[in-house]
Order: structure tokens, then C-alpha cells, then sequence
């Protein structure tokens, strides 16, 4: 009834919404008056509301964004809507609003520090942000970046005023004077490359020692671009701060600095706020924009609480699950082998060491079949990234393709962008057989192996010779890994012929054949190549699936990436789009790291399982010998001949030729176990993974 009354007295109310059209006429009847009235000025208070909107629309009123930790009380009513005041059908608990946690009460003090921002984790991240620095290397690249380092950044740490001076009497680094606005004197560090900057932010400064630069590195700066570059690196490294507060520790008029960080936050990499209480009328606050987010999502999901870092052996550990080097974890099969090859994608290991050790530690009863049916099916690839560097008057090479020279296994899509480019004196000082082998590929395009013996007039043996000449010199590749087993047999009779340079013929010639065809590396593409920003972003995505969490020292034994200084830029960006994580999430002196959500989350739960029991062994010339780089001590040298045993992401145990070291005491049994088990002659198999047993 009440429906037909609506309807006879108000019918566009109920029609169709397909049929309405224009504005709703209003019916002069008292229900409908009476009604609307009630609606707009007591359930809501229509007047309030257009003069809200008629002062935005002036400019009267300003409206401010803030990601808050909770519901506004605003929103409680929508959060509340009965399921009919939704637009679609989905049933009340699917709706994602109710999983919004609210509090049963908020007094008006608790409504002002909504969009507040934790003050730990504004002191955390600033602590991440600032740059560390071990070497004299690594602390040049942090001077470069910085600009210029006030002094009494370095009052606390002894060793970086102990580096600064080996810096400054090598004429890397110099100690610049200036005077602040009050006439006192201040002290800058700066690296050799930045006078010209420094120079020009500081009029007048004085130099201990001078310096003097190239016609290269010297550039025109002038006193704003100078002093924005400097003002920028400081919002970049130190996390919240304020104007009057650079204005100090740069020695800078503050007036200055005022004028120059909104120029810098027009460019997008610096916001302005009340970061440490919402809403305050104190001194305003400048924030640079990836920090300020990892800020938010620190204090939003309490993700300080929740990505402590882990110890470096929790990490060895998580490296072991992560590269399926743990029998409970190995791949199988031939799709198990594009995985593994996939995740180790550009890194250069010893040639003999891939299918003797690091392939067969991570696939469940490996098969060389398997990586050859992927490289003729066009998937895999490989070649040498990292060229030896030489001087051409060195003379000819005297030692060709063996076993120890460095090789890299990779998805064939990934030859456009991970390849290296081409040398024009990459030929430069090698013999004569080597380039008539090469003209002739160059000549003829990708050829087999009868194909070029017959264009370059070469006999076997000399074939031979100028092939293994070649992929050491990283400029051929072949279809297939067989091309390859012939230079990295085990016989020490061939290693021997290898070492001298002189004919060989390691395996019949029907290998070869199964190798499939040679041709130039890289080899000539009608594509246009990939931006340098692009590869460099494919590269860090690379080393982050490699690794998980992603850290300068990781490089140390990447002889193809980028340099870190490159990737970090990259990394920044991914971590402001939201895709990757940065924090400090590896115990240790590592500086920077950025990290997969999936990463952390694996690392979280592997840190909540110490009483785990499991160790492995592997090669050293494995990626996943990190030795000195991420464990105290001496570093295993990346030979096919040692082994490591990791227990519990310790390293407890190495072989060395027939000699066994334990690093400290376990358990008997488990010290018999892994004993034996380095004792044993071959391959890696199942045999050394196993599951670590308690002693009786």
C-alpha cells in the first residue's frame, strides 16, 4: 500500500531509473514536502553542506589529504550502511568494509592525532636512509652522492674521519671552510668530483687540500642548482627534517634554504607537512617522497614491529629454500631446470661448475639432456657477459676455453638487454685462426660446425683451438650446452691440453653436431635496444628474485650487473610505485636494502623457526657462496675444488682437495654425517642434502 500511494502521488520517484530523464519535479503534496524537508535540514544539513562547497569552489576553504591510521569518525556511518545502501548484490560479509577495525569510542584529543606519523618510525627510517660505508671506496661513493658532508656528521664514527683522511691524502676528498651566516666557521667534506658544486654553493670556501680536476669533471653550477643538489641529497638521506635545521648543518642562509626546497618539492621528489604531529602549527617539515611512504606504511600496518632485521645466517638459510638447494625443496624435472636457470639468470660461474654442481644441487637427478632439449627449443642461451679485459699489445691469448672460464646461463628473451655490447678491439692480440673463425661467422651468419671448418680452411684440431679461443674471449655461442662439454671434460689430460693451448679433441665429433650451430655473441638484432633506464630496471628485477633481498654486498660476485650506484636509483622508484619493500631487513653493516613482499614475509616466518635443523652442501664456485660477504671471516675463493657445508645457514664445514675443516663443534653424528658425506667422489646429488639427524 504504501508503495502505491508513493507511486500515485510521486511516480518518477518509483519509475526505472532507464527512464528518467531531466530533473525530478517535486509534487506539491504535504507528504513530499514534509518529507524533504526532514531529509535536508534535519537528517543533513543541506545549507551547511552548499555553503562547504560554495567555499571550496572560492578557495575559501583548503582541502588536505592525510592517510590516517584508522577510520575518520566521518566515515562511520558508511562503514555502518545497512546492505541495501549499497549499489551492487555481494553479501555482507564479502564486503570490505567490514574488515575496517573501529574503535568503540574516540574522544575529541584522539581525533587530532589520526594522521599523525609514528615518531619511531620516523626515526627508523631516517636511521635506514643514511648512507654506511666500510671502504674507502664505499665512502667516496657516499661523498659523491651526498655532495658535501658537514663534519659533524663524522664527530661519532672514528673510522669514517680515519677513511676521510686517506681520502683527503690520496686527492679523492677534500675539507672545505666555510662561514655560516652568524661568521662562525663550518667544515664540509666533499669528494675531488664535487668541487665545482661545492665551490658554487659556497662562495669564498677554502680547500685543504686543493684539488686539482680534469678539464672533464669540471662543470658550470650556479649558486641555486648548486645549493638545490646539495639540499636535495640531504632530504634524500636524512628523513624528516626542517629548513632552519639543513640551515645549520649546511652552513646555509636559512632564508635560502626556505626559497629552495619548494623549487625542489615542485619537481616531485620532496613533500611538506607536520609529520610529527598532525595537524600543528609548528615548523613546517620536509620529507622526501619515498621516504615519507615508507614511513606511512610503517605506521599504517605496523610493519616495524614485523621486519626486524634477521641474522645473516637466517638469511643463508632462507638463500637455500629460495634456490631449492635443500632436498625438500629441489626442482624436478626439464621444466625444473628452466626454473633453476631462470633464478641464476646473468650470474658468470666457472663452465665446468654448471652441470657438475650447481644445476645438479638444485634439480632432483639432473640430466644434461634436459638443458640441451631447452636450449634447441629455443628458451636457454648461453655466453660469456663478462669479456676478459686486455690490452691489445699483451699479445695473443694463450689460454683458450677451460673449465674455470667464467659462463652464463639465461633465458634466450633476455640476450637483447643482458648481453654486453660489442667491442670493436674485442678481437684485438688473438690469433689468426680465431679470426677467420669469426669473419667466417660474421660472413655466413650462425653456421655448424662442418659449415665453418670449411669457410675459414681450418683443420679440426685448429677448429678446435679457435672455438675455445673464442668463447673465452665471450664472442661466440653455440645453439646447444654440448658445443660446451668437449672444453670442460674432466679428463686432466684435456685440462692439461687446455692450460698449454696445443690440439685437442676431447669427445667424439658427433658432440658437436648435437651442439647445433655457432654463431657471433652477441649476435646482431634488427631490434632497436632497450633504454638504459629499462635495463637497468629488468636487472634489478633480476637480482631481486635472484636474491630476495637485495644489497650492495650482494654484488660483490656479479660480475654483469649494473654498478649499485645505478640500481639503487631503480630500486627507490620500484619501492615508491608500491611493488618492492626497503628497509633494513639483514642484519649487518649492508646499507640499503630493498626487498620483495614475499621475501620478507618468508624471512618473518623462517625467523620464527630457529629450531630448524637442516644443512647442505655446496660448491664454491655456487652463487650461494657468500663467505666473507655476508658471514665474518675469510672468504672461500669461488673454486670447483672446495665445497662448503651450511647448517642452519651457518658455515660449519669446508673441503679443500681432500682436506675437511670444521669451522666449530657439532653434534657427533651430524659431524660423521657431513664428513662422509664430503668424502664421497662425484657429482652433487641427493646424497649431500640431507636431513640433519639428533645425536643419540
Amino acid at each position: 500500500r504504501a508503495d502505491d500511494l508513493l507511486t500515485s502521488v510521486f511516480p518518477q520517484q518509483t519509475q526505472c531509473f532507464e527512464h528518467r530523464t531531466g530533473d525530478l519535479e517535486l509534487p506539491d503534496h504535504p507528504l513530499i514536502r514534509q518529507t524533504m524537508h526532514d531529509c535536508l535540514t534535519e537528517a543533513i544539513d543541506l545549507e551547511g553542506l552548499l555553503g562547504v562547497m560554495r567555499g571550496i569552489d572560492s578557495g575559501a576553504i583548503r582541502l588536505i589529504a592525510r592517510d590516517t591510521k584508522e577510520p575518520s569518525p566521518f566515515c562511520y556511518q558508511l562503514l555502518n550502511a545497512m546492505p541495501y545502501a549499497f549499489l551492487d548484490d555481494a553479501p555482507l560479509e564479502e564486503r570490505r568494509a567490514r574488515a575496517v577495525s573501529q574503535r568503540r569510542s574516540l574522544a575529541l584529543g584522539d581525533m587530532s592525532q589520526l594522521a599523525a606519523l609514528d615518531p619511531e618510525a620516523i626515526e627508523l627510517v631516517g636511521r635506514e636512509a643514511w648512507p654506511t660505508a666500510r671502504t674507502r671506496d664505499e665512502l667516496h661513493d657516499v661523498l659523491v652522492r651526498l655532495g658535501a658532508l658537514p663534519e659533524r656528521d663524522t664527530a661519532d664514527n672514528e673510522h669514517w674521519r680515519e677513511l676521510l683522511q686517506e681520502l683527503a691524502g690520496k686527492g679523492r676528498a677534500s675539507l672545505a671552510s666555510v662561514r655560516d651566516e652568524g661568521g662562525g666557521a663550518r667544515q664540509l667534506w666533499l669528494a675531488a668530483e664535487n668541487l665545482p658544486l661545492v665551490r658554487a654553493a659556497y662562495p669564498g670556501a677554502e680547500f685543504a687540500p686543493e684539488v686539482a680536476l680534469p678539464a672533464a669533471l669540471e662543470r658550470e653550477w650556479t649558486l641555486e642548482d648548486a645549493r638545490a643538489a646539495i639540499l636535495r641529497a640531504a632530504v634524500e638521506t636524512r628523513g624528516v627534517v626542517t629548513a632552519p635545521g639543513l640551515a645549520a648543518l649546511y652552513a646555509l642562509p636559512e632564508h635560502a634554504v626556505a626559497a629552495t626546497l619548494p623549487a625542489i618539492e615542485a619537481s616531485g621528489a620532496i613533500l611538506r607537512g607536520h609529520f610529527r604531529a598532525a595537524g600543528a602549527l609548528g615548523t613546517l617539515e620536509w620529507c622526501d617522497r619515498r621516504l615519507l611512504l615508507r614511513i606511512h606504511k610503517m605506521t599504517l600496518e605496523g610493519l616495524r614491529k614485523q621486519i626486524r632485521p634477521v641474522p645473516v645466517e637466517t638469511f643463508q638459510h632462507f638463500l637455500l629454500e629460495h634456490h631449492h638447494a635443500l632436498a625438500a625443496h629441489r626442482f624436478v624435472g626439464r621444466d625444473g631446470v628452466l626454473e633453476a636457470v631462470t633464478q641464476l639468470a646473468g650470474f658468470d660461474a666457472a663452465a665446468g661448475a654448471w652441470e657438475a654442481e650447481i644445476l645438479p644441487t638444485r634439480v632432483k637427478d639432473y640430466q644434461p639432456g634436459w638443458l640441451d632439449e631447452l636450449m634447441h627449443m629455443g628458451l636457454l642461451t648461453w655466453g660469456r657477459l663478462s669479456p676478459p679485459e686486455r690490452d691489445a699489445e699483451d699479445g695473443p691469448v694463450l689460454v683458450g676455453m677451460h673449465r674455470m672460464t667464467p659462463l652464463a646461463l639465461f633465458r634466450r628473451e633476455m640476450l637483447g638487454w643482458m648481453a654486453p655490447a660489442a667491442r670493436a678491439d674485442a678481437l684485438a692480440g688473438a690469433r689468426s685462426n680465431a679470426q677467420a673463425v669469426y669473419e667466417a661467422l660474421a660472413a655466413g651468419g650462425a653456421l655448424f660446425y662442418g659449415e665453418i671448418a670449411k669457410r675459414a680452411g681450418l683443420l679440426d684440431a685448429q677448429l678446435d683451438e679457435a672455438l675455445g679461443e673464442l668463447c673465452r674471449l665471450g664472442r661466440v655461442h653455440a645453439d646447444g650446452f654440448a658445443a660446451l662439454r668437449p672444453f670442460v671434460a674432466k679428463s686432466k689430460n684435456q685440462e692439461k691440453r687446455a692450460r698449454t693451448g696445443l690440439a685437442h679433441r676431447f669427445l667424439p665429433r658427433q658432440t658437436y653436431a648435437l651442439g647445433g650451430r655457432w654463431s657471433l655473441f652477441p649476435p646482431a638484432s634488427g631490434e632497436a635496444p632497450m633504454a638504459h633506464e629499462q635495463v637497468l630496471e629488468a636487472w634489478a628485477w633480476l637480482l631481486l628474485h635472484r636474491y630476495g633481498v637485495l644489497f650492495r654486498d650482494l654484488l660483490t660476485r656479479e660480475a654483469a650487473a649494473p654498478f649499485w650506484g645505478e640500481l639503487v636509483k631503480v630500486l627507490r622508484t620500484l619501492e615508491a610505485r608500491g611493488e618492492i619493500r626497503g628497509g633494513r631487513f639483514v642484519a649487518g653493516d649492508f646499507g640499503e636494502q630493498f626487498a620483495l613482499p614475499t621475501a620478507v614475509e618468508s624471512l618473518r616466518r623462517r625467523g620464527g623457526r630457529p629450531g630448524e635443523r637442516r644443512w647442505a652442501v655446496v660448491s664454491a664456485s655456487d652463487p650461494l657462496n657468500l663467505t666473507g660477504i655476508l658471514h665474518k671471516g675469510a672468504r672461500v675463493a669461488a673454486s670447483r675444488q672446495a665445497l662448503l657445508v651450511f647448517h642452519e645457514g651457518r658455515h660449519v664445514a669446508t673441503r679443500d682437495g681432500d682436506a675437511i675443516s670444521f669451522h666449530e663443534e657439532l653434534e657427533p653424528t651430524l659431524a660423521a654425517e657431513i664428513a662422509q658425506s664430503l668424502r664421497l667422489d662425484g657429482k652433487l646429488r641427493d646424497r649431500f642434502t640431507v636431513e640433519a639427524v639428533d645425536a643419540p
